[in-house]
């Protein structure tokens, strides 16, 4: 029982931690400070030690089939050669009823590197990926509490989806980026809009 009380005792510091260095990473002055530090995030695919690192066989969904495989693609966020985030962006055949189509999954951001636009650019690299393959729509599940990531995905332009399959995963909601005209822009290294 000692174990068990001295472990909840750290997760909640680690909480408290947490919301205050997220309260730090909304100002203005924590945003001076890194960039005065000049700190370089380096956004790529993921090579085959990233995959390892991250814990590839953590991040594959149990339902992503074989033949999807080839259709994955993770981008990873790295500082001074380490990972601090990581996003999926998965491409699943008519077989994957009903997350066909293309999806992000896992998004991730390490607590001292969120704030400084890494899942923005994540999400960026992903819908240019998408677009270049010729997909249209990306899709994405979100908890429905986790309303800074919701917030996010909003801005970027996706949008509320009901999807009748997914509806009874009470604690998710789904969201789905849909290309516009206005979006020519992304088939080469274009600026990225929102659209209503």
């Amino acid at each position: 029982m000692r174990n068990y009380e001295y472990r909840n005792f750290i997760l909640l510091i680690i909480d408290i931690l947490g919301l205050y260095l997220i309260t730090i990473q909304n100002s203005m002055v924590y945003k001076k400070i890194v960039q005065l530090m000049g700190i370089n995030i380096e956004i790529t695919e993921a090579t085959t030690d990233d995959l390892r690192t991250i814990g590839w066989h953590m991040l594959q969904d149990n339902d992503i089939l074989e033949e999807d495989m080839e259709n994955v693609t993770v981008i990873v966020a790295k500082w001074r050669n380490k990972i601090v985030g990581y996003i999926q962006l998965v491409i699943r055949q008519k077989t994957s009823r009903p997350y066909t189509g293309a999806w992000l999954h896992g998004l991730y951001v390490r607590i001292p590197f969120r704030r400084l636009g890494i899942a923005r650019t994540f999400c960026h690299k992903c819908i240019l990926i998408a677009y270049k393959k010729g997909i249209r729509d990306l899709f994405l599940s979100v908890k429905q509490n986790n309303h800074g990531a919701i917030q996010l995905y909003s801005h970027l332009g996706f949008r509320r989806k009901v999807i009748p399959e997914l509806e009874k995963e009470n604690e998710y909601i789904h969201y789905v980026w849909s290309a516009t005209p206005e979006h020519q822009s992304l088939s080469g290294e274009g600026s990225f809009h929102r659209h209503e």
